[in-house]
Formats: C-alpha cells, sequence, structure tokens
C-alpha cells in the first residue's frame, strides 16, 4: 500500500517491477489472452501510485509504446517468466519475498507516517505557501518525503541528528502550528556547519514522542552490546557514528554517517560551529518555556 498510496518514492521502473509482481500475485499466472493492455487499462490504479498512472499523449491513429498499462502488461509477463505460476504456497512465499526484498533496502521502510508541511524555498520572495509532506519515522531514523511530487528529501539517522519540539505561544491560534526542529551537522564549502529544518505538524507531539523512544531503544541495544566488550563507539543524537551495525537484525547495515538531503528543495537554516546563524531560511520559532522539549540522549561508554 505504501508503493501505491505513493509514500516510498521509487523510480518508475523499480515500480513498474513491483507492479509486475503484484500482477502476479494477484493473478497467480500470466495468461496472454487476459492479460493485455486493455485489460489493465482499467485497474492501472491498483498497481501503479497517482504520479505514474499518467498516460502519454499522442497523435490520432499512432500507438504510444509506454502507457503504465503497456509497462503492466510486460513486466507481468516477465516476472511469470521468472517465477513460473504460483499453484503452491511456497511459489507465492518466493514472490512475495522478492517484494519485500526490494522494500526492505528502502531507508524508510517500516516508517509511521505523519502529515506535515515545510517551508518552501523562496517563499518571500515568490509569496508561495508551504510544500506539504510526509515525516516518516522508523527504528533508524526520520526522513521527509514530498507529498506532491513524490520526491526523498531528508533523511537522518538518530547518530547524526538533534531534534526539538516546540509549541506556538499562542495555542489557541489554530493557524498556529507546533513544529519539530531537525538539526544536523552538514560539510560546505568545506567549512563544518550544522544545519536546521523546521517541519509544522498538528501530530509534531507524536513525532517527538516516537523520535524519544526509538532513540532510548537504539541506546539500550547498544548498551546491552557494550556489556558484551564490544570495542566500537557510536553516539546517538549529535554524536559521530564510528562504525556501521544492523541496530535492528533488519540485514541492513547502516553505512557510517550516512545522510540523504536535497537542499535545493528544502528551507534551512545555518550555523556555524560557534552557533551563529550565518543564514536564516526559516521562521523564528516562538516556544514556550513550559512545552518546548529537546530530545536528546547520548550513549554512554
Amino acid at each position: 500500500e505504501n508503493v501505491v498510496d505513493a509514500r516510498y518514492p521509487i523510480s518508475q521502473a523499480d515500480c513498474d517491477y513491483l507492479a509486475g509482481l503484484q500482477a502476479l500475485l494477484k493473478h497467480r499466472c500470466y495468461d496472454g489472452q487476459e492479460h493485455d493492455d486493455e485489460y489493465y487499462k482499467q485497474f492501472i490504479s491498483d498497481y501503479y501510485p497517482p504520479h505514474y498512472c499518467k498516460r502519454r499523449w499522442s497523435f490520432p491513429g499512432r500507438r504510444v509504446k509506454d502507457n503504465p498499462e503497456q509497462r503492466l502488461t510486460q513486466f507481468h509477463r516477465a516476472a511469470f517468466k521468472k517465477f513460473g505460476g504460483l499453484e503452491s504456497q511456497e511459489a507465492r512465499l518466493g514472490v512475495y519475498l522478492a517484494y519485500l526484498s526490494f522494500c526492505w533496502k528502502l531507508p524508510y521502510y517500516g516508517s509511521a507516517f505523519f502529515s506535515g508541511q515545510v517551508e518552501h524555498p523562496g517563499r518571500k520572495v515568490m509569496g508561495s505557501v508551504d510544500d506539504p509532506v510526509y515525516v516518516a519515522i522508523n527504528p533508524d531514523g526520520v526522513f521527509i518525503i514530498d507529498m506532491d511530487d513524490v520526491v526523498f528529501l531528508l533523511g537522518l539517522l538518530y547518530e547524526d541528528m538533534t531534534w526539538e519540539y516546540a509549541e506556538p505561544k499562542n495555542r489557541e491560534n489554530r493557524n498556529c502550528i507546533p513544529c519539530l526542529f531537525l538539526q544536523f551537522p552538514e560539510v560546505e564549502n568545506g567549512t563544518k556547519v550544522t544545519k536546521v529544518l523546521q517541519v509544522f505538524s498538528r501530530e509534531a507531539v507524536l513525532m517527538d514522542n516516537i523520535i524519544d523512544t526509538c532513540v532510548k531503544r537504539k541506546c539500550e541495544l547498544f548498551e546491552g552490546r557494550t556489556r558484551g566488550a564490544s570495542t566500537a563507539s557510536d553516539h546517538v543524537d549529535g554524536g559521530d557514528a564510528t562504525f556501521t551495525r544492523d541496530d535492528d537484525d533488519d540485514g541492513i547495515i547502516k553505512p557510517k554517517g550516512e545522510t540523504w538531503a536535497q537542499f535545493n528543495r528544502l528551507c534551512l537554516a545555518t550555523f556555524d560551529k560557534k552557533g551563529k546563524c550565518v543564514d536564516a531560511n526559516i521562521r523564528k520559532p516562538k516556544p514556550s518555556k513550559s512545552s518546548s522539549s529537546s530530545g536528546g540522549g547520548t550513549i554512554k561508554k
């Protein structure tokens, strides 16, 4: 569902592959007489997210060869050629595993999704509105996904970030929305700086609690392993990850200090190592002292 609902940003080619597996799982075989372009044209939204359901325009009488129903037919046929008919439970499990194996590699797999919005770059000049985003949170980190364009904007592992939850002073004003500040290190023009992204969401308090729970869980896992005479070192929430590991035994090893970001699509504030703001591209926060909380926690050695 996360693929078809456009919560997982993936390429068209990857989406074609997964759609072919999904079609094979549904029909358990491929019948060229039945599963043709015309058949799939009416069901295309069951297999593709909306932005990949668009059909290409052509002159009357000309046939476009790259419409979604044609690609689905092609990849359904390819999946059947690879896996055969799914008459047995074992055969069906093989296709399920192939589908899940792809999803497991996505950094935002297994996330809880929240709705939010971020300020659009150049907003003050062009007067554009905020961009709607998904905030995906899983045991590994926080990931920002553009809802409209279905683009992966930013991904931060807990080792590489700090966060802070803040509420507006005027809580009774419905136009004032709580927010979450995500802070992470970056090298800009050869200089180490700190970037801050402000995410507005009425679900910000839930995000704060989930992040806090995930970080505490990672601390507990790490402390349990250090008791086993581990010599590796790691910091959660603002420290430097110095080794790679599979914290939740999901089979995916996370690279040291890995960060995903498309800075040209984000409105970020930049601070130097002394804490001075050198580029303020976010709104000034107005947290109330009683409600502002700072996420934190460093794993003790």
